[in-house]
């Protein structure tokens, strides 16, 4: 018998080891101060600031730096930023005491938190983006943004401006949002188009999956060519796919009456291939716009939907022209503010499927009843839910 052969390793990859950080593998970042300093020595495998701080740049900075998926945690409190957080490489970014405790708190017209296209499979968890021009640019395939608040940012100027909230910007770009909310996300353009203030999914081959969540009164004001896309634009050649979802309330303005898609805007064929929306046990209300004020543009229809006007087209077997009275956006319990459904909602226990997980957008077990509700949250007293109170976000 012949002794057997070792296994060994190409000589690149020796080199390779040789040249690695002590450390290089996964490791956890814990941030321990809301200052906004950068990591001292990247790559070392320590957090730390030249004054000794573990800052949440720091973190993504020494996680940017090292090999592996790394963790960072992030402590409650509001973490103001100068210039946006630039995540280059996979990691996950959490937030335990969630979002309404833990706020990153970005600068006026600069994006609070960018995923460059190589941070493939980052997440981010359980944090508030608010206080900037934008609140996330994702470039990045498979990134998750789970039990996520993305609120009061707003994005002007002369050029068209768009997604003031989320922007999937890059046609690697591949996101999933879960059980979140995109709310008072604001585009103006004061000569041209205002174009996706909650989320936009800009280029060809991007694809946006919303589940669980809540799109509510962003607003895209437009002047010159006019505003499209309130709450959602999807552009040439892109996807999302809505399931479990609520749009309310999200307008679009102009000074001309070119406005369209106060909810939910689908960019029809054109130079380039149509962009597809797939809208799945949903709810649409309350849209603004002059063309389509609760949907625009070419929507597949899949479970059951309430339109609360006419203008997506679901068909045979949706609720169309109903209100869904839903109550008002609020802390009902979970992570993220909702929209609970009221006593005698339209939307009780007609959802076709139940949501990923069997959580809806509070965390709440879905179905409470014989079957789930349409839209992000479930009725339940279970989270603190109130059926008590609702309000009319009629629409056609």
């Amino acid at each position: 018998m012949t002794p057997r052969s070792r296994r060994l390793l190409p000589v690149a990859t020796i080199a390779l080891l040789a040249v690695l950080p002590a450390g290089a593998g996964a490791a956890q970042l814990t941030v321990d101060s809301t200052a906004d300093g950068p990591d001292a020595t990247p790559g070392n495998g320590v957090c730390a600031t030249g004054l000794g701080q573990c800052t949440l740049r720091a973190a993504i900075g020494e996680a940017n730096a090292l090999f592996g998926a790394d963790a960072i945690v992030v402590p409650a409190g509001t973490y103001a930023t100068g210039s946006p957080l630039t995540v280059s490489s996979t990691m996950s970014i959490t937030g335990p005491a969630g979002a309404r405790a833990t706020v990153v708190d970005g600068a006026a017209g600069a994006a609070v938190l960018e995923i460059s296209a190589s941070a493939a499979g980052a997440s981010v968890r359980g944090l508030t983006f608010t206080g900037a021009g934008r609140g996330i640019r994702v470039d990045a395939p498979d990134v998750v943004i789970d039990q996520v608040s993305v609120r009061g940012n707003a994005i002007s100027g002369a050029a068209t401006q768009y997604a003031s909230g989320i922007f999937l910007g890059a046609p690697t770009a591949r996101v999933l949002v879960t059980r979140s909310l995109i709310t008072g996300n604001t585009v103006t353009s004061t000569l041209d188009q205002a174009q996706g203030a909650g989320i936009t999914v800009w280029d060809s081959g991007a694809s946006l999956t919303v589940v669980a969540s809540t799109i509510a009164d962003n607003q895209a004001n437009g002047s010159g060519s006019g505003a499209f896309g309130g709450g959602v634009h999807v552009r040439f050649g892109s996807r999302a796919v809505l399931r479990h979802a609520t749009l309310a309330g999200n307008r679009t303005t102009a000074g001309s009456v070119a406005t369209s898609g106060g909810n939910l805007y689908a960019t029809p064929a054109g130079p380039f291939a149509a962009a597809q929306a797939v809208v799945a046990d949903s709810v649409l209300t309350g849209g603004q716009a002059v063309s389509g004020p609760n949907c625009f543009g070419p929507v597949i229809a899949e479970g059951r939907n309430i339109d609360s006007g006419t203008s997506c087209g679901f068909g045979a077997g949706h609720l169309t022209g109903t209100d869904p009275l839903l109550g008002a956006l609020a802390d009902n319990g979970g992570p993220t503010d909702s929209m609970a459904p009221g006593l005698a909602s339209p939307a009780r226990d007609q959802a076709a499927l139940c949501p990923d997980g069997g959580l809806d957008q509070r965390g709440a077990p879905a179905p409470t009843g014989p079957a789930c509700d349409i839209g992000a949250a479930e009725l339940g007293a279970d989270l603190g839910v109130s059926p008590a109170p609702t309000r009319s976000r009629a629409g056609t």
